[in-house]
């Protein structure tokens, strides 16, 4: 029995993986852009000689503000309230944690969320200044 070859088929590429990639490139990207602004949040750092900055690796990044509010991820936050946030962003692992203070912070506020920090188990914390103090 003899088959006929019948119409022929058309194919259309299947666009549904590219597009697929294409929206978690756009998810990333918008992530990425979101920890980039939590760094860049205007604060007025204490200067500090020496190396310069290295790279740092993500994690959360704290805000000591001058008015000794504090602020995660742009949004100001009671200092008491430190522990359960801490609890909730260490589901799998502790974060790694970057303290940026302003100059005109109490050391007394820097002192109290520092032993916030250790008392939660946070392994270290990188304070941020900014280059060129004097000596």
């Amino acid at each position: 029995m003899r088959l006929g070859r019948g119409q022929p088929v058309r194919r259309t590429p299947d666009l549904t993986p590219m597009v697929d990639v294409i929206f978690l490139l756009i998810v990333f990207f918008l992530a990425a852009a979101r920890l980039e602004q939590d760094r860049r949040e205007p604060v007025d750092l204490p200067q500090q000689s020496g190396e310069p900055d290295r790279s740092r690796g993500e994690g959360l990044v704290l805000t000591l503000m001058g008015d000794g509010a504090l602020r995660i991820a742009g949004v100001s936050r009671d200092i008491d309230a430190l522990p359960a946030l801490l609890a909730e962003a260490s589901r799998e692992q502790m974060p790694s944690v970057t303290l940026r203070a302003n100059r005109e912070v109490d050391v007394a506020v820097v002192d109290r969320v520092i032993r916030i920090l250790a008392r939660s188990g946070v392994p270290g914390v990188e304070i941020a200044v900014a280059p060129g103090g004097g000596s």
